[in-house]
């Protein structure tokens, strides 16, 4: 007897929340903060070391179209501290529109950001830093994992991995009509071979 085809090789796609799952957790987010950081891990896709590792200088508001440059990823290294690498690959540098609503975020979140470094003083580092602690240091990727948790928990929505905000990103722009080409782009895959790979079902 022939043995049946291996099936495809096709990676991990996670457990990304559903539409209503996504909206609700990012409309109980505590503050600009944890609103900006849902958002943009929900929507958009980033990693969270991108996330992270996101300067205000690598944001523009100001233009005709407002954008955020994708340069790096925050992660700890042993005995070193928190750093910022290159990122994961060559396609993972790239520029991503901002719509209307994350700009606002992104505004509110600096204002946040603006009412913390006075409340500091001269405890306040400026690291440049769009997500920063109450002091203005980074925020260390395992204790945004502890808030991504409490943010799940708070909005009565199932636990999934830090990860799954990415793939949550994916499927709610298929949803919406994205082509995978168009997917790869925003979510900083090296070739559409992975994209489709993962997404392709």
């Amino acid at each position: 007897v022939l043995a049946s085809a291996p099936p495809p090789n096709r990676k991990r796609v996670g457990t990304p929340l559903s539409f209503d799952e996504a909206r609700d957790v990012i409309a109980a987010a505590p503050s600009a903060r944890a609103r900006a950081r849902l958002l943009f891990g929900l929507t958009l896709g980033l990693r969270q070391g991108e996330l992270l590792a996101l300067r205000w200088r690598d944001v523009d508001l100001a233009g005709p179209r407002p954008r955020l440059a994708v340069t790096g990823s925050l992660h700890r290294e042993t005995d070193v501290g928190l750093v910022i690498s290159v990122p994961k690959t060559e396609g993972s540098v790239r520029t991503l529109g901002l719509s209307p609503e994350h700009v606002d975020a992104l505004k509110a979140l600096r204002s946040e950001q603006a009412a913390e470094r006075l409340a500091a003083g001269a405890t306040w580092v400026p690291t440049d830093h769009v997500f920063t602690t109450p002091r203005g240091t980074p925020i260390d990727p395992a204790n945004d994992r502890k808030h991504w948790f409490a943010w799940l928990d708070l909005a009565g929505v199932r636990r999934v991995r830090v990860h799954d905000a990415r793939h949550t990103a994916a499927t709610l722009l298929l949803r919406d009509g994205a082509s995978l080409a168009g997917i790869q782009k925003t979510l900083g895959h090296s070739s559409i071979r992975t994209t489709i790979d993962i997404y392709g079902h």
